[in-house]
């Protein structure tokens, strides 16, 4: 089987995802909206942003896709202690608890968290140097 692997356009595609889609997405969701508030608050939120930008910064990283599951155990590792505690989170609403007890009582606490975990590490993401090919 064929399979095509060009690490430099799935950087590019990468970040492209980062800059066009993830930066305005947290732009519109950071926005004190109702509609932006209320989703911030359903647990999908902090799955489907913390997992999928820890999974992009993954990519740009290692030069290797990894699930959301994956991603957040790469981040467990490779992200700052301030960080931990979403990373948790986000496994374990994931994985219906099996990764971990949950973290927040308060949902807005969670959204604030999760707003600045994918501040920071977009901004990270986008600033990692390219990967030398093997």
């Amino acid at each position: 089987m064929d399979l095509w692997a060009d690490r430099n356009a799935l950087r590019a595609f990468t970040v492209d995802n980062l800059r066009t889609y993830w930066r305005p997405w947290w732009q519109q969701m950071r926005q004190q909206r109702p509609l932006a508030v209320a989703i911030g608050l359903t647990a999908w939120f902090p799955v489907w942003a913390v997992l999928g930008v820890s999974r992009l910064h993954h990519v740009i990283a290692t030069g290797t896709m990894t699930s959301k599951t994956g991603a957040g155990r790469y981040a467990q590792k490779a992200f700052d202690p301030r960080w931990q505690r979403i990373i948790a989170e986000s496994l374990s609403l994931r994985t219906g608890g099996a990764e971990g007890r949950r973290g927040y009582r308060n949902p807005l606490a969670r959204r604030r968290d999760t707003l600045a975990f994918l501040d920071t590490t977009i901004e990270t993401a986008l600033s990692l140097p390219a990967k030398s090919p093997e």
